[in-house]
């Protein structure tokens, strides 16, 4: 169900309930045949998907580094993506995101356990040197509400990172 999360409740939230943050974008690039056009409709994709799914989620901007850990890497900032809660916590979110982030060619989707302010990256990609590595996970750090680092999410209340 599509519903808006309050900033100031986000810690509670991670606490709580399974987290993952999943996007469906890549930087366009016409060698590839990725087009803004082609990232708007696997975004709307993405979207279908996560509402008929047994998720919460809210539509959401992210910034992070592409391609980490080869020479094409590079800072992306204002990618289209969705902040997903199993609210239900029925404990399959992990494997739902990294499916996910798989079909829309992802280097990795940002997951978090509940009981947990940690968030890690979970690698979807068997691309040559991405990491961390597909089915591999990378610590990102911990939840960092009202700020915006290297890594972050923007929702309608604000931002977040972690470090």
């Amino acid at each position: 169900m599509r519903t808006t999360f309050k900033l100031s409740e986000l810690e509670e939230l991670f606490k709580a309930h399974d987290i993952a943050i999943i996007s469906a974008e890549r930087t366009p690039d016409a060698k590839e045949g990725i087009t803004h056009a082609i990232n708007k409709k696997n975004t709307s994709s993405l979207e279908s998907l996560i509402k008929s799914s047994v998720y919460d989620y809210e539509p959401s901007i992210g910034g992070f580094v592409e391609n980490q850990g080869t020479e094409d890497e590079h800072p992306v900032d204002g990618e289209a993506s969705f902040l997903v809660v199993d609210v239900k916590n029925k404990g399959s979110l992990k494997n739902f995101a990294g499916r996910l982030g798989a079909k829309f060619n992802q280097d990795s989707v940002l997951v978090s356990s509940r009981e947990s302010l940690v968030a890690f990256l979970l690698g979807t990609t068997n691309r040559k040197g991405i990491t961390p590595a597909k089915g591999a996970t990378k610590k990102l750090g911990v939840l960092k509400v009202n700020s915006k680092g290297l890594f972050y999410t923007k929702i309608k209340s604000g931002y977040f990172t972690f470090s």
